[in-house]
């Protein structure tokens, strides 16, 4: 099987990433600097004011949460950096306060799984995971999307699936099996 290369989405320049047919397909949500103080390093704290995450995806919305950081004991604090749905409560997503990591918490297991080594590659993946699988087109056979997504993913951040128990590992299968296709 061989899977084609397929370069990264850039996510510098604009408020607002527009398609080929002009339409609007990402606006960034940047976040407060009062808001993003607590994480320690500057780079993802920059990362997240200056340019943001995307606004809305099939899978996440970036919000700042009241109270939004949780589990303050010492090394292991996390900021809440949006949620998987605004109408339904799923799963929400951090930023850990030492690390820089994103993580994601989901909501009925409580369970935390490593999503990103930092938020510039988490936008990425998520531009890329919208890339892939918002396009009817390019859902026509998932498992191909799959695995030119996971070469994608691998490509730009390869720790995001260093083992099974990780998020994007979990989102990958969802969408070989053909979760992510538009055929209600």
């Amino acid at each position: 099987m061989v899977v084609s290369k397929v370069s990264a989405p850039d996510l510098s320049g604009a408020d607002t990433l527009y398609g080929e047919r002009g339409e609007a397909v990402i606006s960034e949500y940047r976040y407060s600097d009062e808001y993003v103080a607590p994480v320690q390093d500057s780079d993802v704290r920059a990362f997240l004011t200056n340019f943001g995450l995307p606004s809305i995806s099939g899978i996440f919305v970036a919000r700042e949460a009241s109270g939004g950081t949780i589990g303050e004991d010492g090394g292991n604090a996390l900021l809440q950096i949006g949620v998987v749905s605004e109408t339904t409560d799923v799963g929400m997503y951090y930023v850990h306060h030492a690390t820089g990591a994103v993580h994601y918490i989901d909501h009925d297991s409580a369970s935390q799984v490593y999503v990103n080594a930092s938020p510039r590659l988490f936008a990425e993946c998520l531009l890329a995971f919208d890339s892939k699988t918002s396009v009817p087109a390019e859902m026509s056979d998932p498992e191909e999307a799959s695995r030119l997504l996971e070469a994608i993913i691998s490509d730009l951040d390869p720790s995001a699936l260093a083992d099974d128990e990780r998020y994007w590992r979990s989102l990958l299968d969802d969408v070989a099996v053909g979760d992510y296709t538009d055929d209600d």
